[in-house]
C-alpha cells in the first residue's frame, strides 16, 4: 500500500467521503473550463429543444402537458423507455389520489371530464382495525366517511391514464418517443446534451433544460451523487387481480349490510390495519383490483413477504379474510411486485444549471396517505413556473432556490407522519386521532395554498412564512405525541364505526379547499386554520394525558410544547406563551364524538362463525 493510500485509509470516514467527493467534482470543474473541448466531444448533428423530459410516466407526461398549456411555444420532447400503449391495470403502482393531486390532474391540467368518464371517483380513505383473528370484517372498527367528501379525489388506473396522457401531449405537437432509452446525459453551461437509442439508432439531442422523470432510476440524482437516505424503513409488495374484490361482500351480518356505506366502500382506498402493517384494496376502472401489503421493516421483515407465496402466507396469518378473497382469484393474477426500503430523499431537486427532478426521481416518503401525486403536482408546478420564466428571459436563481427549499421542506414535514409510526397502526384509540390530525393539517395549509394557486406567489407566501413554520413545528410535535401515546395506551380492540366527516371542523376544512377566497381572505383563513390546528393539538394532548398517573393542570397550554413526559413540561414551556387562550368550545364539543367512537369488541367469532381454513388450490405460475 502506498503512503498516499495509507493516509487516505487513516482518515475519518466523513473526511474521506468529503475528499472523494471533491476529487469527483474537480474533473467536472475542469470540464466547465474547457468548453471548446467538450463541445468537440459531443457527437452531432443534434436536434434542439427547450426542454427534454427523461421519462414518460405520470410525472413526465403531466409536466409536458402543463408546460405546453402554460407556454404553447415551448419545444418539449418526452423520452420513455416503455412501449405505448402500456397495459391497463398491471402497469405501475400509485392508483390512489388525494385532494391536491386530484385537483392538479382535474383542474390545473383540465382533465376533470376525462377522469369522471374514464376513471373512478374515490370514496375517501377508509380504515379497518384488527379485531381477534380478522376473520369477520363486520366486527372491525371502521373509520371513514359515510358520504363522498365535497372536494373530489380519484382512483386512477395508471396504465389507462398514462396512455391517454401520451396521446394528449402528442396532440399538442409534443414529440413523445416511447420504446426509447436514454444512454447518456451531459449537463453543460449553455445547453445540455442527451443521447437516446431509438429504432436501433442513436439520436443526439440538445436542450436548454433537462428534467429527470425517470422514477426510482433517478438518472441525474445518482449521477450527481444527490441520493439522501432517510430513517423511515418500510417494505411493500403489490399485485393486481382481474375482477372486483369487494369487502362489502365479506359479511352478511345485517348491521354490516344495513350500513350507509355498504355499496360504496369499494370506491374507497380501503386499509386493513394491524400493528406495523396495512393492506390496501383499490378498485380500478379497467375492472381489476389493486392489492398491496405495506409493512414496517423491523416488525415484519422483508423476507416474510418478498415473493408471491410468502405474501399469501403472510396474508393468511394476519388478514385471512382478505387472503381468502385473493386466493379464490389467484388464477386471475396479473402481476406481482416487491420493493424493499422504498423511502428516500434527495439533496436537491432544482438547479440553476437548468436541470430538475420530478416525481419519484427526487424523493418518496410513503404510500399510506397517497401523497405521490401531491408531490408531482407541487414539483411540476414549480418546474413549469421556473422554465417558462427563464425562457422568457427572467433571472430565476433566487426563485429557484426558494422553490427547491420549499419542496424539500414539504417532504421533510410529511416524513414524520410515517417514520416510526407504523406500530401505531394497530392501536385504534391513537391511530384514529392521528388520522384526524393528519387530514386537518394537510387541508388547513398545504391544500389551501395549492388549491388557490399561491405556491408560486412569493409575496403571498412571504406574508405567511411565520404561519408555515408554525404548521411544520406543530406537525412534528404532534407526530411525537402520537408515538408516545401509543406506547402508553395499550391497543384496544374496537367494533363500530366512526364517520370522519361528522367532525364539523374536518368537513369545513375539506369544503374550503374548493371555496373561492380573495388573497386577503385566504391569508386570514390560513391564520385561522393555524389557530384551529393549535386547538385540535391541545385537545388531543389533553385526551392523551389520561394515560398518565398524574392529572394535567387546568388552564391554557402551549401547543408547541406538548409531550407525555411530565418532567419536561415546565422546561419545554407547556404553561408559557403562546399559551394565551383557552381552546375553542366548538373544537372541544366537535372532538367529543371522536373520543366516544367505537365500543369494545368481542374477541370470539360472531354468530358461531366457523374458522376459515386455507383452501387447497392448484399452484399458479410465479409472476415478476
Amino acid at each position: 500500500m502506498s503512503d498516499l493510500a495509507k493516509r487516505l485509509a487513516a482518515l475519518a470516514p466523513e473526511k474521506r467521503a468529503l475528499l472523494e467527493r471533491m476529487i469527483k467534482e474537480e474533473p467536472q470543474q475542469n470540464e466547465k473550463g474547457s468548453k471548446k473541448e467538450r463541445q468537440q466531444a459531443i457527437p452531432g448533428p443534434y436536434e434542439t429543444y427547450d426542454v427534454v423530459i427523461l421519462g414518460g410516466g405520470l410525472a413526465g407526461l403531466t409536466l409536458a402537458l402543463q408546460l405546453k398549456q402554460t407556454r404553447p411555444e415551448t419545444r418539449v420532447l418526452v423520452v420513455e423507455k416503455n412501449q405505448h400503449p402500456v397495459p391497463e391495470a398491471a402497469h405501475k403502482v400509485g392508483e390512489s389520489t388525494v385532494e391536491v393531486g386530484a385537483h392538479y390532474y382535474g383542474v390545473v391540467l383540465g382533465l376533470k371530464e376525462y377522469i369522471r368518464s374514464w376513471q373512478l371517483p374515490k370514496f375517501g380513505l377508509r380504515y379497518f382495525f384488527t379485531v381477534g383473528d380478522n376473520r369477520d370484517i363486520a366486527r372491525r372498527f371502521e373509520v371513514g366517511a359515510t358520504f363522498f367528501p365535497p372536494t373530489p379525489s380519484y382512483q386512477l388506473d395508471r396504465g389507462r391514464f398514462e396512455n391517454d396522457l401520451g396521446e394528449r401531449v402528442r396532440s399538442l405537437d409534443v414529440p413523445f418517443w416511447d420504446s426509447s432509452k436514454v444512454t447518456d446525459v451531459i449537463l453543460d453551461d449553455e445547453q445540455h446534451f442527451v443521447t437516446v437509442e431509438r429504432d436501433g439508432a442513436e439520436r443526439h439531442l440538445a436542450a436548454r433544460w433537462v428534467v429527470d422523470a425517470t422514477g426510482r432510476v433517478g438518472m441525474i440524482k445518482r449521477r450527481l451523487g444527490l441520493v439522501k437516505d432517510v430513517t423511515h424503513k418500510a417494505n411493500a409488495v403489490w399485485f393486481r387481480i382481474t375482477g372486483r374484490v369487494d369487502l362489502d361482500e365479506w359479511s352478511d351480518d345485517p348491521r354490516w349490510q344495513a350500513s350507509p356505506t355498504t355499496g360504496k366502500r369499494w370506491f374507497s382506498t380501503n386499509h386493513l390495519m394491524g400493528k406495523g402493517y396495512w393492506v390496501w384494496l383499490i378498485p380500478l376502472a379497467s375492472g381489476a383490483t389493486s392489492v398491496g401489503i405495506v409493512v414496517d421493516a423491523y416488525l415484519h421483515p422483508y423476507n416474510r413477504i418478498s415473493g408471491r407465496e410468502k405474501a399469501m402466507a403472510w396474508l393468511w396469518q394476519y388478514e385471512p379474510q382478505c387472503a381468502q378473497a385473493v386466493e379464490e382469484r389467484l388464477h386471475l393474477l396479473q402481476d406481482f411486485h416487491a420493493l424493499r426500503h422504498y423511502a428516500y430523499s434527495c439533496e436537491r431537486v432544482y438547479s440553476a444549471e437548468r436541470w430538475c427532478l420530478t416525481g419519484e426521481a427526487g424523493a418518496f416518503a410513503d404510500p399510506f396517505y397517497s401523497p405521490g401525486s401531491d408531490f408531482i403536482a407541487l414539483g411540476n408546478t414549480f418546474i413549469t413556473d421556473l422554465i417558462t420564466r427563464e425562457l422568457a428571459g427572467e433571472e430565476i436563481r433566487e426563485r429557484l432556490e426558494y422553490y427547491n427549499q420549499t419542496y424539500l421542506n414539504t417532504f421533510e414535514t410529511f416524513l414524520p407522519a410515517y417514520d416510526q409510526q407504523y406500530p401505531i397502526m394497530g392501536n385504534p384509540r391513537v391511530m384514529t386521532p392521528k388520522v384526524v390530525w393528519d387530514f386537518a393539517v394537510y387541508w388547513a395549509y398545504i391544500g389551501m395554498v395549492f388549491f388557490h394557486r399561491k405556491y408560486c406567489d412569493l409575496e403571498f407566501l412571504a406574508s405567511l412564512s411565520g404561519e408555515a413554520e408554525r404548521f411544520a413545528q406543530l406537525s412534528s410535535r404532534m407526530q411525537h405525541l402520537f408515538h408516545e401515546w401509543s406506547e402508553l395506551e395499550p391497543p384496544a380492540q374496537l367494533s363500530g364505526s366512526f364517520d370522519i366527516l361528522k367532525l364539523k371542523l374536518l368537513y369545513q376544512l375539506n369544503l374550503e379547499l374548493i371555496t373561492p377566497f380573495s388573497d386577503e381572505a385566504l391569508r386570514e383563513k390560513i391564520v385561522q386554520n393555524l389557530a384551529l390546528c393549535e386547538d385540535i393539538a391541545v385537545e388531543m394532548f389533553r385526551q392523551a394525558t389520561r394515560c398518565l398517573p398524574q392529572p394535567l393542570p387546568e388552564g391554557p397550554l402551549n401547543p408547541y410544547a406538548i409531550s407525555l413526559k411530565p418532567e419536561r413540561w415546565e422546561a419545554d414551556g407547556l404553561f408559557s406563551p403562546p399559551a394565551q387562550r383557552p381552546v375553542s368550545p366548538a373544537v372541544i364539543d366537535d372532538l367529543k364524538i371522536l373520543w366516544e367512537a367505537g365500543t369494545p369488541a368481542e374477541v370470539a367469532p360472531a354468530n358461531g362463525q366457523a374458522v376459515m381454513e386455507r383452501p387447497s388450490v392448484e399452484p399458479v405460475e410465479a409472476y415478476s
